[in-house]
């Protein structure tokens, strides 16, 4: 048991979360952030944002981590997902990025 106490201890100094952050400070407080056992599944109904704010974690987990992120949607193909990622990093209206109407300050 000394092992815990002295782990606890530790612990009990510590500023930084426990796991890897995901970029919402409420989230990451009420789950000490994800950790290495952790299976995230997110369910909801249509239209709620799920893929949205999968996406905004794992560039998030990325951004700040540096750490590999392994995606899976059964809503989305990888295409879409790739159209969402780009459109969230450059502020590229998704629509003219599907229709390659791009402008020349796009590039």
């Amino acid at each position: 048991f000394s092992n815990i106490f002295i782990e606890l201890k530790q612990k009990a100094f510590q500023t930084t979360l426990g796991g890897v952050t995901s970029g919402f400070y409420d989230l990451d407080s009420f789950t000490q952030g994800f950790q290495k056992s952790d299976l995230i599944i997110v369910a909801g109904r249509p239209s709620m944002g799920k893929t949205a704010l999968c996406l905004n974690i794992a560039l998030n987990v990325v951004k700040n981590t540096q750490l590999p992120v392994l995606f899976f949607s059964l809503e989305m193909s990888k295409e879409q997902l790739a159209y969402r990622i780009l459109s969230s990093e450059t502020g590229i209206n998704p629509m003219r990025l599907r229709n390659g109407n791009l402008y020349k300050e796009d590039w």
